[in-house]
């Protein structure tokens, strides 16, 4: 056992507020510097400022809710990149404030702290900052729904099933792929009801469940009606992907290439926890820096069930839509769903072991991957 350093006992007395600045700094670099070194604009950014032009209840590849979104910021902003760009900055800030708060609610204020760095080192969330499409405002709505599936299984006010049922439209007018989402938030509820302890809140989770399920399809009616009168143009676009009808050995290297594809981009966190828990064993550091989560504990049991489910049977479902209908797995697919499995780590005895060491360790090392990211891709 050790005693902690006059930094790591700052870091330890206003974490928070270290971590809101560290997090403005990194959404500010990846949009900034991006934007000043002339990248190439996202395609989809192009896009979204083309159909902003005449906002609708629908368009040819997707539905409305992101180009809203451009309408509305453009009632205070000047149309063009720069604001696509904040607003993507804005979708994953919004992300990561969401992770926070399931940290500190699920694990621990240390935990969620270093959740959210170890999130900022998924490049996803670095080079893809400034990428404002269907899949960021997915993002937004999964991110929120999960949290408020929590609060509602916890016994929160009923207005979390009505913010819950928002969030659900707000998925499903962004891009219809929320419908995974929703279905992660209904099976968390299902496998917790199987619990005993839970057996009196049932019912009171039926009743929420179709009450978000009213909001949702209250809000999806224009767009269906849209879609009528135009040929259900949108399951048009989708159905390239859902038709692909590939052969065996075409649905093994599709899945191999999605897997290989998400693994590279949590590899810089890897990188960063991996390092830092063997200088840890080689320093023989023991300073504890949170309670030890108890692993017996029923509302553990309960988070940890929250994260599984919301982190990785998205990326299930979607492999099995692969394997067993031939569906055509797109990369980007997984930029909703990614960023949870960095909470997930913090959840496992690996994670726990990290929230032993000196949080500052962790501001270094992710900057260090951060610089060596932000070259390899300023060099492209």
């Amino acid at each position: 056992m050790i005693h902690a350093s006059p930094t790591q006992a700052l870091v330890e007395r206003h974490g928070p507020q270290l971590l809101l600045g560290f997090v403005l700094l990194h959404l500010a670099v990846w949009t900034v510097i991006p934007w000043l070194g002339h990248w190439t604009v996202p395609v989809d950014n192009y896009e979204q400022l083309s159909w902003v032009q005449h906002v609708d209840w629908g368009y040819a590849k997707h539905p409305p809710f992101p180009t809203w979104a451009l309408a509305f910021a453009e009632l205070l902003l000047p149309h063009g990149v720069p604001l696509t760009y904040a607003l993507g900055a804005v979708c994953t800030g919004f992300m990561l404030w969401t992770a926070w708060r399931l940290g500190d609610e699920l694990l621990s204020r240390n935990h969620a702290l270093m959740a959210v760095l170890l999130i900022c080192g998924i490049t996803y969330y670095t080079s893809h900052v400034r990428y404002f499409n269907h899949n960021t405002l997915l993002m937004v709505a999964h991110a929120g729904a999960t949290l408020c599936v929590w609060r509602c299984a916890n016994g929160s006010r009923n207005g979390w099933w009505l913010l819950l049922g928002l969030l659900w439209g707000v998925g499903m007018l962004s891009k219809y792929q929320m419908a995974l989402s929703i279905g992660c938030n209904v099976c968390f509820l299902a496998l917790l009801a199987r619990d005993p302890r839970h057996h009196g809140e049932v019912r009171s989770w039926f009743k929420g469940v179709l009450v978000a399920s009213v909001v949702c399809g209250f809000m999806l009616v224009p767009h269906a009606i849209w879609l009528v009168h135009n040929d259900f143009t949108t399951f048009g676009y989708a159905s390239h992907s859902m038709a692909a009808n590939q052969g065996f050995l075409q649905r093994l290297l599709n899945i191999l290439e999605f897997i290989g594809h998400h693994f590279g981009r949590v590899l810089p966190m890897l990188i960063i926890a991996v390092a830092l828990l063997w200088l840890g064993r080689k320093q023989q550091l023991g300073f504890v820096v949170s309670e030890p989560v108890d692993a017996t504990d029923g509302r553990q049991r309960d988070a940890a069930l929250l994260l599984q489910i919301h982190a990785f049977a998205p990326f299930v479902l979607m492999v099995l839509l692969t394997l067993m209908g031939g569906v055509a797995l797109q990369i980007h697919w997984g930029t909703a769903y990614l960023w949870l499995t960095g909470l997930w780590f913090m959840s496992t005895d690996s994670g726990r072991k990290l929230a032993r060491l000196p949080i500052p360790w962790l501001f270094a090392g992710l900057l260090l991957v951060q610089a060596l990211t932000l070259i390899q891709y300023a060099r492209r």
